[in-house]
């Protein structure tokens, strides 16, 4: 019975973080953007270097320009 409870938690739990890692990083990562770019004031066409903030799945903030992607 208790092996049993415990496979059923370990489930639970493995679920739970592949959500985390996938959809809500996702969800995290738009609102970063925004909150980011408008910290920054980015307007392209104002020319505007940045263009886009992105959190990726290994948890790393990648910022985006006109030319190409800077870590």
């Amino acid at each position: 019975m208790n092996e049993t409870a415990a496979k059923d938690i370990l489930d639970v739990i493995r679920t739970t973080i592949g959500v985390l890692q996938g959809e809500t990083i996702d969800e995290v990562s738009e609102k970063m953007n925004e909150i980011f770019l408008s910290m920054i004031i980015a307007d392209a066409d104002a020319g505007s270097v940045v263009r886009k903030a992105i959190l990726t799945r290994e948890n790393d903030i990648v910022v985006r320009g006109t030319g190409r992607s800077n870590h």
